[in-house]
């Protein structure tokens, strides 16, 4: 009997630890399959999730950076009407037989409407050209749009024809450089914009005083256009730059 108990609880004990294994192997199965089915694509969102965030942050700052970019672009690009030039006649002298042009000249104010009266020269042959002093500050002053630099500042000097050449030109500012009515952006004129004018020649000969004050150049312009009749040349000045002679027709063409 005693080996028969022996040989029972053996049985016995193969079998529970069948059992066990059995069990075993059913929970580390199921964890796994749980694991695989729960767990696992669980991280997956999480971690997508987090990688969706991190890239929505990214086009969001790049999107900012973007919209700053283009706005500095288009703050550099910005034109602005800064007088009108009609041509009323042209013609031959009789005598001479050299051209002439009779031209119209006003400045506008930032509204697109004249600051003075209109003033009429007869000038020396069939180009004309605009004699002026500007102002072009650094690139991040201009994208910026800053209160004192945020665009270029210019002043008419003197409008004269081809033959007529610069020593017969016609004056335009006739208070001194820069207190004319179209020196800069309009209206009373600042401290710092004094700074330049009242010594522009000496500010344009010293690096160190165009640094300090924020200048990428400073000097003379004088575009010029051959003229036809029925025609009104507008100058422009850009925020970035200097002044352009653009062709139109007239408006009571």
């Amino acid at each position: 009997m005693g080996k028969i108990t022996e040989k029972v609880h053996a049985f016995n004990s193969f079998v529970r630890t069948i059992i066990l294994l059995v069990i075993m192997g059913l929970l580390g199965g199921a964890g796994y399959w749980g694991y695989n089915k729960y767990v696992l694509p669980a991280m997956q969102v999480d971690r997508l999730t987090h990688e969706l965030e991190t890239l929505k942050a990214d086009y969001e700052r790049q999107s900012i950076q973007l919209q700053r970019v283009e706005t500095a672009l288009k703050l550099m690009k910005v034109d602005r009407r800064i007088a009108n030039i009609k041509v009323l006649e042209t013609g031959e002298v009789e005598a001479s037989g050299e051209p002439f042009v009779k031209v119209e000249f006003v400045e506008l104010g930032q509204d697109g409407k004249p600051v003075c009266e209109p003033r009429q020269f007869t000038l020396r042959g069939d180009e004309i050209y605009v004699n002026s002093l500007v102002v072009k500050f650094e690139d991040k002053y201009v994208e910026a749009a800053e209160e004192l630099r945020g665009t270029s500042l210019c002043v008419f000097r003197s409008i004269y024809g081809d033959i007529d050449g610069p020593n017969g030109g016609h004056a335009l500012d006739q208070t001194g450089i820069g207190q004319g009515s179209a020196y800069g952006k309009m209206g009373e004129m600042t401290e710092f914009e004094k700074k330049i004018w009242d010594d522009f020649w000496d500010v344009a000969n010293d690096p160190e005083r165009r640094d300090a004050l924020g200048i990428r150049a400073i000097h003379g312009e004088a575009p010029y256009t051959r003229v036809r009749p029925g025609m009104t040349y507008r100058l422009e000045l850009r925020s970035s730059g200097g002044v352009s002679l653009v062709a139109e027709k007239s408006k009571d063409e």
